[in-house]
């Protein structure tokens, strides 16, 4: 129901995937990520350590997004009468 009124979910729902799957491999295969950072680390640790906090900062763009496209399908509804100031 939600697909059929906001197609866009679908794709924002696999890039969300897409994110969590590559932050399990890059500790995988980097498990020293979960340590605090080192003053030598080599480069593709680094690299690894801006990805992740890229990814972050995308999945919380994407559910900022996801929660407007709710909002736009389904919006509060308005205040009761009777909570009107006279």
């Amino acid at each position: 129901y939600d697909l059929s009124r906001a197609p866009e979910l679908a794709s924002l729902a696999l890039v969300e995937e897409a994110l969590q799957i590559s932050v399990l491999a890059l500790v995988a295969a980097h498990p020293t990520l979960q340590n605090e950072p080192a003053a030598q680390e080599p480069s593709s640790l680094r690299r690894a350590r801006r990805l992740i906090t890229a990814g972050g900062t995308l999945l919380i763009a994407l559910s900022r997004y996801r929660a407007a496209v709710y909002h736009a399908l389904c919006p509060p509804p308005p205040p009761p009468l009777d909570d009107l100031n006279f």
